[in-house]
């Protein structure tokens, strides 16, 4: 077999071995059980659990996070201080970098 066929050849090896890593890991999202406070619709607004699907950097498959809204809030809230902690630690009064 010369180079350019063995080149072919582990090409088509590696996509081959991508594609279905990358089926297998959809497979097992797609298979995860909804979290317990999701399926039931008689639970306060604040503990229902809200999944939504990001966005993985480097990566065609996004991953599925389930939050409720206290939690969304709260890490919401602490990113804020932080900004906010950051800012006075460099001087900044305000959000124009400048």
């Amino acid at each position: 077999m010369n180079h350019r066929a063995r080149w072919v050849v582990r090409a088509l090896v590696l996509s081959l071995l991508f594609t279905l890593i990358g089926c297998g890991i959809a497979h097992a999202q797609d298979a995860a059980p909804e979290p317990p406070a999701a399926q039931s619709d008689k639970t306060p607004s604040s503990s229902k659990m809200i999944c939504r699907q990001q966005p993985v950097t480097g990566s065609i498959i996004k991953k599925k996070t389930c939050r409720t809204q206290q939690q969304m809030d709260e890490e919401r809230e602490a990113s804020r201080q932080s900004m906010n902690d950051l800012n006075k630690s460099t001087g900044q009064t305000n959000g124009s970098g400048g």
